[in-house]
C-alpha cells in the first residue's frame, strides 16, 4: 500500500504505511533494506532531507552488509540526491557515477536509466552540457531497446530538449519533439487499453 500511495504522490500516507512494514519486517534482508529506501524517498520529496539522509544511509549500511549491490547502489543515488538538494554537486557526482557503474555490473537497464537520468540533470544543472548530452545518449539507447522503457525514453528527451535551450540545433529539437509527439501517444494508448482492461475484468 506504501508504494503504491508513493507513486501516487501522497507520501504523507506512504510514510504511515511504509513504517508499518518496516515494523513488520525481518532487519537484515533485502525487502528491509528497500522499505528503507523507500522510506527515505518519501521524506526527499516532501524535503525533510535530515530524515531522507538518515534512511538512505541506513539502506546503504545494511545493504553493504548482506551483499545486497543494487540497494547498495541505489541508496548511494539517493543519498546524492540529497546532497544535490543542498547544492553539494561536487560530492553528489561521485556517488551516481558509483550507481551507474554497480547498475550496469548488475545489468539492471531500470535503474542505470534512472541513475543516468539523475546524473544528467545534476550535469544540466552545474551547465555541464557535453556530459548531460552523453549520459542521455548512452541511457536512451538502452530506453529504445524495449518499449517497457518508453517513459524513461520521454523523460530522457525532455530533458535533451533543456540542453538545447542552452545550446540551440533546430533540426535536433524538431526530431525530439517529433519523437515526444509519438511517445505521448503510444503511453496515451497504453494507459487507455489498461484501462478498458481493467474496467472488464
Amino acid at each position: 500500500i506504501g508504494l503504491i500511495l508513493q507513486t501516487l504522490g501522497d507520501h504523507k500516507e506512504a510514510l504511515h504505511y511504509l513504517i508499518l512494514a518496516k515494523e513488520n519486517t525481518a532487519d537484515t534482508t533485502s525487502e528491509y533494506a528497500s522499505i528503507l529506501d523507500a522510506i527515505g524517498t518519501s521524506y526527499l520529496k516532501t524535503n525533510d532531507l535530515k530524515n531522507a539522509n538518515w534512511y538512505f544511509e541506513k539502506t546503504a549500511k545494511l545493504s553493504k552488509e548482506i551483499n545486497d549491490e543494487i540497494h547498495y547502489s541505489k541508496a548511494l543515488g539517493n543519498l546524492a540526491l540529497v546532497l544535490q538538494k543542498k547544492g553539494d554537486f561536487s560530492s553528489a557526482i561521485p556517488l551516481i557515477e558509483k550507481d551507474i557503474a554497480t547498475s550496469e555490473k548488475l545489468k539492471n537497464d531500470p535503474n542505470t536509466i534512472f541513475a543516468s537520468i539523475k546524473l544528467a540533470t545534476l550535469y544540466l544543472e552545474i551547465n555541464q552540457l557535453n556530459m548531460a548530452d552523453q549520459l542521455l545518449l548512452k541511457a536512451k539507447k538502452i530506453a529504445t531497446s524495449k518499449s517497457l522503457f518508453m517513459n524513461s525514453e520521454l523523460e530522457i528527451i525532455k530533458i535533451q530538449l533543456k540542453i538545447l535551450e542552452k545550446n540551440p540545433s533546430p533540426v535536433n529539437e524538431l526530431a525530439l519533439r517529433k519523437r515526444i509527439t509519438l511517445l505521448e501517444n503510444l503511453l496515451g494508448e497504453k494507459k487507455y487499453n489498461s484501462e478498458i482492461l481493467n474496467a472488464n475484468w
